[in-house]
C-alpha cells in the first residue's frame, strides 16, 4: 500500500513498520518490526548502486529539497519536532558532487493557468485555487456561491510523464465544505496525492460540477504555482530545489 503521511521534511525522523501475523481466531501469534527513516533508505540505495550517476543525482537532489523544506516548514511551526531534528543532507557530504545545479533549470517554468466558468446550470459562481502542500501534495480549494455542498463533485485528470491518463473523481464527501460570508459563500478543499513530481511540468485539468452538470473548468500546472512565488525570499531556495528534485527525478525514473 502507498503510505502518504510522512512529509519530506520528515525524512531524518524515524518511524517503524510492523507486520503482524494473525492466527485464523484474529490474534496476533508473531510480527516483525523494523525501524528506518528515508535519509537511512536513500544512503542505502546510494552505496548499494553508487555507479548508477542518474540515481545518485535523483537521490541527493530529493535529500537537498528534503532539508530546505524541512528549514521551511520548521520555521512556519515553531515547537514542532522537525524544529530540532538533523538536516537530512548531513549524511549526503560524500554525493554532494551529483546535486543538480540551478544553472540546469529551463530558462522559465510551463505557466499554464486557465479558468474558464460555465455556469450553465444555475448561473451560480465557482472559482479555485491551489496551494502546494508540506507532503507534497496540492491542495485544491474552490470557492463557491449558493451552491448545496453535497450536490457538488470535481473530476482532476492529467496525461503523465508515461503518456498515461490519470484520473481522479472527487465526490462531496472527500471535500471539506467551510460557510464564509456568514454562509453565503462555500470553500471546498480537496489534497490531490496523484501527481508524481516527476510531472509537475503536465497540466492538470479540474472540472467542478453541481448536480452532474459541468460548472467550470481550471488548468494549471505546478510550473505556473512556482512562476507566481519564486520572487518571494521564503519560497524561493524550497521552490528551486524542488523543480532540481522533479528535473533528476524525470531523467532517472522516465528518461
Amino acid at each position: 500500500f502507498d503510505f502518504f503521511d510522512l512529509a519530506l521534511y520528515e525524512m531524518p525522523l524515524s518511524f517503524t513498520i510492523r507486520c503482524y501475523a494473525l492466527n485464523a481466531g484474529g490474534v496476533a501469534v508473531a510480527y516483525t518490526e523494523t525501524e528506518t527513516s528515508i535519509v537511512s533508505l536513500a544512503l542505502t540505495y546510494a552505496a548499494k548502486y553508487s555507479s548508477d550517476t542518474a540515481l545518485l543525482k535523483m537521490l541527493v537532489d530529493m535529500v537537498n529539497y528534503g532539508s530546505i523544506a524541512q528549514s521551511f516548514f520548521a520555521a512556519q511551526n515553531p515547537g514542532s519536532d522537525i524544529d530540532g531534528a538533523p538536516l537530512p543532507n548531513a549524511d549526503f557530504d560524500a554525493y554532494q558532487t551529483y546535486a543538480s545545479s540551478s544553472e540546469d533549470l529551463p530558462a522559465s517554468f510551463n505557466t499554464t493557468r486557465a479558468l474558464t466558468k460555465n455556469n450553465a446550470s444555475t448561473g451560480l459562481n465557482a472559482s479555485a485555487t491551489l496551494q502546494i502542500g508540506a507532503s507534497n501534495s496540492i491542495l485544491f480549494t474552490f470557492l463557491t456561491t449558493g451552491y448545496d455542498a453535497a450536490n457538488l463533485s470535481a473530476t482532476i485528470t492529467y496525461t503523465n510523464a508515461y503518456d498515461q491518463v490519470v484520473e481522479r473523481v472527487v465526490p462531496a464527501t472527500e471535500m471539506t465544505a467551510t460557510p464564509i460570508s456568514g454562509g453565503t459563500k462555500m470553500t471546498h478543499v480537496y489534497t490531490f496525492k496523484d501527481l508524481a513530481l516527476y510531472d509537475l511540468e503536465e497540466t492538470v485539468t479540474v472540472e467542478l460540477y453541481y448536480n452532474e452538470t459541468k460548472e467550470a473548468t481550471y488548468q494549471y500546472s505546478i510550473g505556473y504555482y512556482v512562476n507566481q512565488y519564486i520572487s518571494n525570499a521564503q519560497l524561493n531556495e524550497m521552490l528551486t530545489a524542488m523543480e532540481l528534485f522533479a528535473q533528476s527525478a524525470r531523467a532517472k525514473l522516465v528518461g
